[in-house]
């Protein structure tokens, strides 16, 4: 627990997923059967004047009228192309599986039921996540790494790789070279294919890892797994006053 966002940096880098929609997972997103990522929300930072207290699409975390800006979670991410399912490799998939459980047998709480919750089971605040990506980066004695370079690291690999260009601006959720689109058809298995060609990268035995799961199997491994409802922790569900 001591790398409180280990985690969620390597989906980022594996998935591409801007920073915004990576902190607002939730486990609910997170499908076993089918090893993928569901993409459906984001959360960023606004200014408090800025802000539609009536909007429906958006949830305000903390309302304080007195506080400059807010945290909000917004129902749709950043453009229609965002809203997508991504696949995740069975060595990622692995590691969203050991990391919740190990959530579930921490003090930790989360009502929210967070797929990377912040300490005190709040959402991680985007600033939090790129203060930490930076204290990584320096002990791996390499240049300031912000959260989107991840996402770039992604999509590079995945072109060196030969992936199809289309496939890649699937996973990354853009809404460009819409000219491109209408001649390519996203493919599902060839964007799993896609993904598992950039987490084949990922070296599991220089991770500090915990257990195996008992009875793992090499493929479809997850799909009878229960995750943790961390909502029926402590009792009733206790929310912070909201707005929108």
């Amino acid at each position: 627990m001591k790398e409180t966002q280990r985690i969620a940096i390597l989906t980022d880098l594996f998935t591409g997923l801007r920073v915004g929609e990576l902190l607002a997972l939730e486990i609910a997103d997170l499908d076993l059967k089918r090893q993928t990522l569901s993409i459906n929300k984001n959360i960023l930072r606004v200014e408090t004047e800025a802000l539609s207290l009536d909007n429906p699409t958006i949830r305000i975390l903390n309302y304080n009228p007195a506080k400059k800006t807010h945290l909000i979670v917004q129902d749709t991410p950043k453009t229609k192309s965002s809203c997508r399912e991504i696949a995740v490799s069975d060595c990622l998939c692995e590691l969203l599986v050991r990391h919740l459980f190990t959530l579930a047998h921490s003090s930790w709480s989360n009502l929210e039921n967070l797929l990377f919750p912040s300490k005190a089971g709040t959402h991680i605040v985007p600033k939090s996540f790129e203060i930490r990506l930076n204290a990584v980066s320096k002990r791996c004695k390499i240049k300031k790494v912000k959260p989107h370079a991840l996402r770039h690291t992604l999509a590079t690999c995945l072109v060196e790789d030969r992936v199809p260009l289309n496939i890649v601006q699937g996973i990354l959720g853009h809404s460009s070279i819409e000219t491109t689109r209408k001649y390519l058809h996203k493919n599902a298995e060839t964007e799993q294919e896609a993904i598992a060609s950039m987490t084949d990268r990922l070296d599991m035995a220089r991770l500090e890892a915990t257990p195996q799961l008992n009875g793992a199997k090499k493929r479809g491994k997850f799909a009878g797994i229960k995750l943790p409802d961390f909502s029926e922790r402590g009792g009733k569900k206790k929310r912070p006053e909201e707005a929108g």
